[in-house]
């Protein structure tokens, strides 16, 4: 069934519009081409790469982001998949946004101001995306200079209400919700900040509950003078903003000796994640390296399966290359977007 004849059917009453159930995602998500080349929206036969150029006139600058969904993230518009980290149909998965249940043909508002660059019904650049927008959003200084450039994208729709070059204001409906590209109803948003994923929690306003955990499960010394630690991040699903992760090593005074992170706004800087071949248990992991000059230093990242009704996010990091030198003591943290810590420190 295409795209026309759906809508139509659903004017007319003769087709029920699709429901997102409660943090439920199917086994096959991806629609994939028959030629097996790619996977777009099975109801686009034509993927286009179609970019607006930016218009004359003014822009309007970003002062703030609001929530695409009206309500969200609250029921019925929980958050269904996290930034970061996951595992999704016994594969790993970087998740470059955050998915927002929403039943098909919910009003999607623009998250800020700026100008339409994507508008399609499927984009070659985006796979499994569905009917996609994406707004070009700039903020400026005093003088009316740009300093900061956002690509803010919206996936999954039903209807585009937007074409490529229009000038859009914050909070005009763009669109509809839907699953397109995808085969349960939600949006999937994505802030880039000069193409960089970022965590969309962020920018957001967002009323979480709950309180997250951290818990150091092992430490190993390694011949080359260094350690491996190894840490547990829990997190309910009422708060999936989780976004670094920081171990210590500390001498016997409390002193810091050496430290390593995970930054997940820094994941996709410099190829810095790495599909891991270390062993067949790590298939479902990805190495972070710090820095690319310390190859040596990295850290793997191994996310539970969080589909379905699992309760909490789940994550576990092993840092490699920590120094062993006078440390007695290991300090890690977990921060979420708030920068609210939760810490263990375990004595070695």
């Amino acid at each position: 069934m295409n795209y026309i004849s759906r809508r139509r059917l659903l004017q007319l009453g003769l087709l029920t519009p699709l429901v997102a159930s409660p943090f439920y995602r199917q086994s096959a998500a991806f629609a994939v081409c028959k030629d097996g080349t790619c996977c777009i929206d099975p109801e686009c036969s034509n993927a286009t790469k179609i970019t607006g150029s930016k218009p004359n006139g003014n822009i309007p600058g970003i002062s703030n982001f609001i929530w695409p969904i009206a309500g969200a993230p609250n029921t019925p518009y929980e958050i269904g998949d996290a930034f970061g980290p996951r595992l999704i149909r016994g594969e790993y998965d970087w998740h470059e946004g955050i998915d927002i249940k929403a039943n098909e043909g919910t009003d999607v508002i623009a998250s800020c101001p700026g100008f339409v660059r994507i508008a399609a019904a499927c984009d070659a650049r985006f796979v499994n995306s569905g009917k996609i927008i994406q707004i070009q959003a700039y903020k400026y200084d005093n003088n009316n200079n740009i300093i900061q450039k956002y690509r803010v994208s919206y996936h999954h729709l039903s209807e585009l209400f937007v074409n490529p070059g229009d000038i859009i204001t914050q909070g005009t409906v763009i669109g509809k919700s839907g699953c397109t590209g995808a085969t349960w109803p939600h949006l999937h948003l994505e802030i880039r900040k000069e193409d960089v994923p970022q965590n969309p929690y962020f920018y957001l306003a967002c009323p979480t509950v709950g309180t997250h955990t951290v818990a150091i499960q092992s430490v190993n010394n390694n011949t080359n003078g260094t350690l491996t630690v190894e840490l547990r991040v829990t997190s309910p699903r009422t708060k999936l903003d989780i976004n670094r992760i920081n171990v210590f090593a500390l001498d016997s005074n409390n002193n810091q000796i050496d430290s390593m992170y995970v930054d997940f706004n820094e994941t996709h800087n410099c190829g810095r994640i790495i599909q891991s071949n270390i062993n067949p248990q790590a298939i479902n992991s990805y190495t972070y390296t710090e820095n690319i000059a310390t190859p040596n230093r990295t850290v793997i990242i191994t996310p539970e399966d969080f589909s379905t009704t699992q309760p909490n996010w789940i994550v576990t990091f092993k840092f490699n290359g920590l120094s062993s030198s006078n440390t007695t003591k290991i300090k890690a943290q977990a921060l979420d977007c708030s920068n609210t810590i939760a810490e263990d420190i375990k004595t070695i």
